[in-house]
């Protein structure tokens, strides 16, 4: 059927304005991304969160299981369904424009509101289970429960929230968790967010300050008066993974109001205390600065990151010479114990790369990607630290051998992968390609400029060749010795 494009142009008038697209916070899969062998990292392997995968035949089981739960939840509270509906009601516009790509006309609203509560409810009772009470039982099901007593289902489903299509705004979490608990205003969804995507599943341990207490700030993306919470899992995965450090107790005792180490203002001034130390060595913090400064919005960017364009490029560029190829340049890698994972530093006076401990896992290409394309598709550019990481790591990454000196130095740790297995990952990553600032530039500059050195190259030769044991050492002073 022929549409006059006046009409379409009349339809689509609503979906032309910028205001809209500022709302949008779940996306589809950039095109960058898709294809290349990617697409089922993609796709939710368990259970569909959000309408994006709402009707996926092969998730369908999972929907016994959200239904079943929405009435433990419903017998334990003593609440009525309708309660749910009612806590959300106002909310479905809100809801609906978090999404790019969410017709009216293919998902009514008696669908998408039925979506909203079942969904939301599945992922309250799952993350409370797992995290926030000392044994699912205390919610009411039983010791064999096929979701909550098989760690293989329960790693799949957090997975499967972290991944770009398959997503709900978390301040419906939060209307639903308000009705549930009956207690409003609360923070136990960001909470939640904080126990369940922690950058364990990136860097394979939990940060510890330097006294070896556990004390992990979670710096979420907050403006001076706490507002602007993160508005998804996947986006809170990637706050944590920004943001998560330890801070010294000398911090600690600088925050005021510290009695009451439960209220909400004193978790976000810890959070703020962080990120306030670290202003201007890290410039993802300054963006929390950035309101009220709009003015010198672009001379904040350039210093932040310079004049440098952004980078038109396949990741599978090899912008800086593999990990074998450095160490016979003279470059030493060790492996940096604080966090954040990206947050790679090199001396240019010794020639030593330090580079933070990561893990590898079965989950992490999926992982990766999904947060590359969060990136992407969210974050401002000279924020996209992961994307910028993973072409470092790609460079740095082509052959089982490189793998094989990163695990040495524990740069690198593993779950049941070999060093071709992990460089594989790496590669993969870095074949996609993508628009992006890249910001490892001066780190790649400073490594160029050591190399460059020949005397360098010379001593990690006769480090290497001659003196790697006490025998070779002998052996060329009896040498010089016999030349004399």
């Amino acid at each position: 059927m022929f549409i006059p494009m006046e009409v379409k142009l009349e339809r689509g008038k609503a979906s032309f304005q910028p205001s809209k697209w500022k709302k949008h916070c779940m996306y589809r899969v950039p095109w960058c991304l898709r294809g290349r062998g990617n697409d089922n990292d993609f796709r939710p392997r368990l259970v569909s969160i959000g309408p994006y995968h709402y009707a996926d035949p092969q998730l369908h089981d999972m929907q016994f299981h959200k239904e079943r739960m929405l009435d433990c939840i419903l017998k334990r509270t003593g609440k009525d369904i309708s309660e749910f509906y009612d806590a959300i009601k106002d909310l479905e516009h809100e809801a609906r424009a978090c999404y790019e790509d969410l017709p009216e006309t293919s998902f009514p609203s008696e669908d998408f509101m039925n979506m909203l509560v079942l969904d939301g409810c599945f992922m309250l009772e799952f993350l409370v289970g797992c995290y926030e009470k000392s044994h699912y039982s205390e919610l009411g099901y039983e010791k064999e429960d096929p979701i909550f007593s098989k760690l293989y289902m329960c790693y799949g489903i957090l997975m499967d929230m972290i991944l770009i299509e398959n997503q709900i705004p978390l301040f419906i979490l939060n209307q639903i968790y308000e009705v549930q608990s009956g207690y409003p205003h609360n923070d136990k969804v960001t909470d939640l967010m904080f126990e369940a995507f922690n950058p364990f599943w990136v860097i394979g341990r939990v940060p510890k300050s330097e006294n070896g207490e556990k004390r992990i700030l979670s710096t979420f993306r907050l403006d001076i008066n706490g507002r602007n919470m993160p508005r998804s899992c996947l986006e809170a995965f990637w706050q944590n993974l920004m943001y998560d450090c330890t801070v010294s107790d000398e911090w600690i005792k600088r925050i005021p109001g510290r009695g009451n180490q439960d209220s909400m203002q004193v978790r976000l001034e810890r959070r703020m205390a962080f990120a306030e130390r670290d202003f201007g060595r890290r410039p993802a913090m300054e963006s929390m600065r950035a309101q009220g400064n709009e003015g010198n919005e672009e001379a904040e960017r350039k210093k932040r990151i310079g004049d440098e364009p952004m980078i038109i490029m396949d990741l599978k560029q090899h912008v800086i010479r593999s990990v074998i190829a450095l160490k016979e340049a003279g470059v030493i890698f060790k492996h940096k114990n604080t966090p954040p994972f990206w947050d790679v530093k090199f001396d240019l006076k010794s020639g030593v790369l330090e580079i933070p401990q990561i893990m590898i896992a079965e989950w992490s290409k999926s992982m990766f990607l999904n947060l590359m394309a969060f990136e992407l598709r969210h974050i401002e550019e000279e924020n996209q630290k992961i994307l910028s990481y993973i072409l470092f790591m790609d460079s740095l990454v082509n052959f089982a051998a490189d793998v094989d000196e990163l695990r040495a130095c524990g740069a690198i740790v593993s779950t049941g992968m070999n060093d071709k297995e992990i460089a594989d990952v790496f590669n993969h990553l870095g074949r996609n390609p993508v628009i992006i600032p890249f910001s490892h530039q001066d780190l790649i500059k400073q490594i160029y400029k050591y190399c460059s050195k020949r005397i360098h190259r010379w001593r990690a030769n006769l480090m290497h060749n001659y003196f790697h044991n006490p025998w070779a050492i002998i052996s060329v002073i009896a040498a010089a010795l016999t030349e004399n």
